[in-house]
């Protein structure tokens, strides 16, 4: 059997004091999926408002919620809810968007399909399709694009300066 490791990796009750945006983000084919995502007014709002970010330099996380799947005993638990994206106010920009959405995707394949397996081990010129996508791997990189124009396009109204945020190596580390 597969678990996620935190007992409760989302902070349900959260402190809007400093939540500056909200965005509900639809995943798979249903709207039975989806992701939060959240702009903070700066780190500690983000701190206060997750589990596991204490004491970290971060301006964005991405926070996969707790999931069950027993492959060979045909148990599989996934909550509506896929997990939360958090930003800070001008500590975003595009690269630092399409990391997190790259962890949501990564969590996503985990638990619904098409899984990363049937994306991974598909032929792209013979692999099929799957609910109008030419083929799996396509349908990812469709819901990748689509989910961080999203992001990009929601941050930007609400926090049009955060874009031009500078970052550390991979421009992810807090100055």
């Amino acid at each position: 059997m597969q678990d996620s490791t935190l007992p409760m990796p989302i902070k349900r009750i959260k402190d809007k004091t400093h939540l500056i945006s909200k965005l509900n983000m639809p995943s798979g084919f249903t709207s039975r999926y989806y992701w939060h995502a959240y702009l903070w007014a700066d780190q500690a709002a983000l701190v206060a408002n997750t589990h596991g970010m204490e004491g970290g330099d971060c301006r964005a996380c991405c926070i996969p919620n707790k999931w069950t799947a027993c492959y060979y005993g045909g148990r599989f638990e996934v909550k509506p809810m896929l997990g939360e994206l958090h930003f800070i106010k001008d500590g975003w920009n595009l690269m630092i968007v399409a990391h997190e959405v790259q962890h949501a995707i990564i969590h996503r394949m985990r638990v619904l399909v098409p899984f990363v397996n049937e994306v991974a081990a598909q032929d792209e010129i013979t692999g099929g399709g799957y609910r109008g996508a030419s083929n799996t791997e396509e349908l990812i990189c469709y819901e990748t694009g689509r989910w961080t124009d999203d992001l990009y396009n929601w941050l930007w109204d609400a926090n049009p300066y955060g874009k031009n945020a500078k970052g550390g190596k991979y421009g992810t580390q807090a100055k």
